[in-house]
């Protein structure tokens, strides 16, 4: 009986959306239809979201909230903790929050290509207040990460885990 229901659910959307469709594009309202196709399609989009109650996602939606920090000026070992999935999925999963690393490593010195962005995280989430603390979660990760690693060149100084022995004959 269930699968009964999602089947009539989704034929109902269906049809729902053919009747959207149809109406936008019917000959007599030809006075009132948008010119560009993406203005069709988006007043079908939201004709139908309104019949299946649904959300829309981006700015316009209250439940919807981003924010971003960069991530390229931190050290490598500190980029590298903060991009492994079993950290971040440990984060998304305390503050309901989802993150997408974007943009490109842009070393330093270099300055970023037209288009081009440094290294990012992108945070998204359904509250502003867990949107907030992630991005305070994943500043205090980078940070202690960057604080616990010493720099890559102290190994080379004489500072690594092994010595190098000079032996005399």
């Amino acid at each position: 009986a269930k699968a009964s229901n999602e089947r009539s659910s989704t034929n109902f959307s269906l049809l729902a959306a053919k009747a959207e469709v149809k109406k936008v594009m019917d000959a007599s309202n030809v006075a009132n239809l948008p010119t560009s196709a993406a203005q069709r399609a988006a007043i079908v989009a939201a004709n139908i979201r309104k019949q299946l109650k649904v959300a829309p996602m981006g700015n316009n939606n209250p439940d919807y909230h981003t924010d971003e920090i960069e991530i390229n000026d931190y050290p490598q070992y500190a980029r590298y903790k903060m991009t492994q999935r079993s950290v971040v999925a440990d984060i998304e999963e305390r503050y309901e929050c989802t993150i997408t690393t974007k943009g490109t490593f842009v070393p330093p010195g270099r300055k970023p290509k037209d288009g081009e962005r440094k290294l990012w995280l992108q945070i998204e989430g359904k509250t502003q207040v867990g949107v907030i603390r992630c991005k305070a979660d994943i500043r205090r990760t980078l940070e202690e990460a960057a604080s616990m690693r010493p720099d890559s060149n102290a190994r080379r100084s004489g500072g690594g885990k092994y010595q190098v022995l000079s032996l005399t004959y």
